[in-house]
């Protein structure tokens, strides 16, 4: 939706759902909203952290992930978090975060509210998740 005279940045919506750049939506043209949302800071992550957990008390881990998104609201340094199940492994899980950096990723994991929910974690897992934090060098659009 165009509104009077507003700047392009003044209308993302930073769901990703929705974007109009001076009337071109980004399922006519992907590319432009990608640079939109680079020009914004947003976009390309720098840091992706991948944890594999091996869980049957999936509802559990999740309801204690539903408290730290709710705790940490306004202060966390994640910008999006994908939860994927292995197709081929019951149980295993992997959460996809991403961080704006390294740094951002770190102080993250510091916070009080982090650790609490990393405590709950280990017991809602049925082994020791491990986790891998991933620089991203290159990002394609298919």
């Amino acid at each position: 939706m165009m509104i009077g005279a507003a700047k392009p940045y003044d209308l993302f919506d930073h769901s990703g759902f929705l974007i109009h750049l001076n009337g071109i939506h980004p399922a006519v043209d992907p590319l432009i909203a990608i640079l939109f949302d680079r020009q914004r800071g947003v976009g390309l992550p720098l840091l992706l952290r991948f944890s594999d957990i091996l869980c049957s008390r999936i509802d559990e881990l999740n309801a204690a992930l539903d408290g730290w998104l709710e705790a940490t609201k306004g202060k966390r340094a994640a910008s999006r978090g994908v939860q994927t199940k292995d197709r081929d492994a019951s149980n295993t899980y992997v959460q996809i975060v991403e961080f704006p950096s390294y740094e951002d990723a770190m102080a993250n994991s510091n916070l009080p509210e982090t650790s609490e929910f990393a405590s709950k974690l280990a017991s809602f897992c049925d082994g020791p998740p491990t986790f891998r934090n991933l620089d991203v060098v290159r990002e394609e659009q298919m």
